[in-house]
């Protein structure tokens, strides 16, 4: 059994071994004996009769299958998954962001793509279009001011806890860090692996975009916890160079054309409409902050 809780309120576990590996390599920080309370129960496999009824889904030609089983009030109860390739990422995108962002709204909080750090008694929220240098701009903070790590990537904000990583890791593309110092510490095969994948990503136009992860560790990064007390500031970021602060009156259109843009990419699996809770949620966010 695989347990983990990213708040007292937002847990889920695996009821088999999900054969995830990295996954739940970098979950780790938040991993419990076992499930706790109104825990998800989830089922991965890559071969299952549990699903022969199910009919095929298809990412980018990958095939998947999902079941999501909910109780007489609606409350998501298990879900079943099964894909042949690539099932981390099939997983993280399909079913744990969005389940963790629906967890999010029952505790008044949201769902983003963003970078968290604080600065004094500050905590900014960097916030842009994938690739667009939210983490070089990172990068190039700590360098030069007295930046503390919160998260990067996928984030959840909760009022208890402030600005929660899903995952406690920084993405890395190869513009990212080339011109930062960092790149002189990294390991030649990390370096070979990001050139390659900005060579994919050129070459395709995008279609197919990977990067690499690390724990803030091995950029001699500490990791820091939100004070859900700190005024929160959003920040734009159009690229590495440039950001901008985001009006109360912007967040709201900010952070939901992303979240709009979220369930045309990615099948929405749970059959259901987020985001007038997402908008109320965001909207107490601002009054606050």
């Amino acid at each position: 059994m695989f347990a983990y809780s990213l708040s007292p309120n937002i847990a889920f576990h695996f009821e088999n071994d999900p054969k995830m590996p990295d996954l739940l390599t970098k979950l780790e920080y938040c991993r419990k004996n076992s499930p706790i309370p109104n825990s998800i129960a989830i089922s991965c496999y890559k071969l299952t009769n549990s699903l022969s009824c199910v009919k095929w889904n298809f990412y980018k030609g990958i095939p998947w299958k999902i079941q999501v089983l909910k109780d007489s009030n609606g409350n998501i109860q298990k879900i079943l998954f099964q894909a042949l390739f690539f099932r981390t990422f099939l997983f993280f995108r399909l079913i744990l962001l969005p389940l963790l962002w629906r967890m999010a709204l029952k505790e008044g909080g949201f769902y983003l793509l963003g970078t968290a750090c604080s600065e004094g008694n500050i905590t900014y929220l960097l916030f842009a279009k994938p690739g667009a240098g939210k983490t070089c701009t990172l990068l190039n903070w700590i360098q030069t001011k007295l930046i503390r790590f919160i998260g990067d990537g996928s984030l959840l904000y909760l009022p208890k806890h402030g600005i929660v990583p899903v995952l406690t890791e920084i993405e890395l593309r190869y513009k990212t860090i080339r011109q930062t110092s960092f790149w002189n510490s990294l390991p030649q095969r990390i370096r070979i692996r990001l050139f390659l994948y900005n060579m994919i990503s050129f070459l395709t136009h995008r279609y197919i975009s990977f990067n690499v992860t690390l724990s803030p560790k091995q950029l001699n990064i500490e990791k820091f916890q939100d004070n859900p007390k700190a005024p929160h500031r959003i920040m734009q970021v159009y690229s590495a160079n440039t950001v901008k602060p985001v009006t109360k009156e912007e967040i709201e259109s900010v952070i939901m054309n992303y979240l709009y843009e979220y369930h045309k990419h990615y099948k929405n699996i749970f059959d259901d409409d987020p985001y007038d809770t997402t908008i109320r949620n965001l909207q107490k966010f601002t009054q606050k902050f």
